[in-house]
């Protein structure tokens, strides 16, 4: 979890990133919890195992 929060704390207010919609529970809470509502980061989940739908998601403003 250490290096999960050092990793989102690099990021910027309005930055969008694209995240396993697996991911461990810990991380989802801290992104939905923490990083969305106080640090305005835009997060998309997606089936890593398919390529389109990250393509799909991918934006300007992708870190």
């Amino acid at each position: 979890m250490a290096a999960v929060s050092a990793m989102i704390n690099i990021l910027k207010v309005g930055d969008h990133i694209i995240c396993a919609n697996d991911i461990y529970g810990g991380t989802q809470r801290i992104l939905q919890r923490v990083s969305i509502p106080l640090h305005g980061l835009e997060v998309s989940s997606v089936d890593f195992a398919n390529q389109d739908e990250i393509k799909q998601a991918l934006r300007h403003n992708t870190k």
